[in-house]
């Protein structure tokens, strides 16, 4: 802070000051003054103190960017040094992927793709899936509606025989039906006025073999059994004959199917 020197008015003595002292008193004759300034210092100093504010606050921002910058610095070398760590991993595994898939697909043999088997002859159907196929059928038979009345007999749905229809295309997609068993039964009704014997089938499809040549298939059939009177309201499900069940069920297919049977159904001669 700069020192001013002024003379008393009074007694002629040397008065000494701080340039931002407001007042002053002669140290020899006691006279105290009141400190004027004129509006030119007042300028003067503020704008010195001005410059001055203004120099801290530049050099500290300048201290503010250069730290700043020096961290913009440190973080950008770091995710160079990240971004090239994952570059040489992934590098890295991806040649270690390609390996091992040369290694393994050379060294493990490739099983050869397995054709479809599909059964084309009904001796081809074994003893157990023969039981499942007619435990299916009897179930889903045993289902079925019918009206009549009390004092008529009724038999238990019998197995009859089955057809085994064969697709004459040999590159039939399965969704066309390769093969369709139909598993045949028949039903009597006998009472003072009817007398009557139905028959109905359940069909299955797309049988194939196993490895061990077992039948694989769904086991799941669709029952065929048309709604037939037999007096009044009375009604029955099935067909009146063997020869109409071949007719309206089989037969229409022999221009796209290989007919089999076994002992017991009808077949055309």
């Amino acid at each position: 802070m700069r020192l001013i020197e002024k003379k008393c008015p009074n007694c002629g003595a040397g008065l000494k000051f701080d340039e931002d002292d407001k007042e002053v008193v002669c140290e020899y004759c006691k006279k105290s003054y009141v400190i004027e300034r004129d509006k030119a210092e007042i300028e003067k100093n503020t704008s010195d103190n001005n410059d001055v504010d203004k120099r801290i606050v530049s050099e500290y921002y300048n201290l503010i960017q250069k730290k700043n910058d020096g961290i913009k610095a440190i973080a950008s070398i770091f995710i160079v040094i990240f971004v090239f760590a994952v570059i040489l991993f992934f590098s890295g595994a991806l040649e270690v992927s390609r390996n091992f898939n040369k290694t393994f697909f050379d060294t493990v043999p490739v099983a050869p793709e397995k054709k479809d088997t599909y059964v084309t002859e009904i001796k081809q159907i074994d003893e157990k899936s023969l039981e499942i196929f007619h435990s299916e059928s009897k179930s889903s038979l045993s289902k079925l509606n019918e009206f009549i009345l009390s004092d008529v007999e009724k038999s238990e749905w019998t197995y009859v025989g089955m057809y085994l229809l064969t697709n004459k295309d040999e590159d039939a997609r399965e969704f066309d039906k390769i093969n369709e068993l139909y598993d045949v039964y028949k039903k009597t009704f006998v009472g003072d006025d009817i007398n009557i014997e139905v028959y109905a089938t359940v069909r299955y499809t797309n049988l194939k073999l196993t490895d061990d040549n077992i039948v694989s298939n769904s086991y799941k059939g669709y029952v065929i059994a048309p709604m037939t009177f037999v007096k009044g309201s009375s009604y029955v499900q099935g067909y009146v004959s063997n020869e109409e069940l071949y007719n309206k069920t089989i037969r229409s297919k022999s221009g796209d199917y290989n007919i089999l049977s076994t002992d017991g159904l009808y077949m055309e001669n």
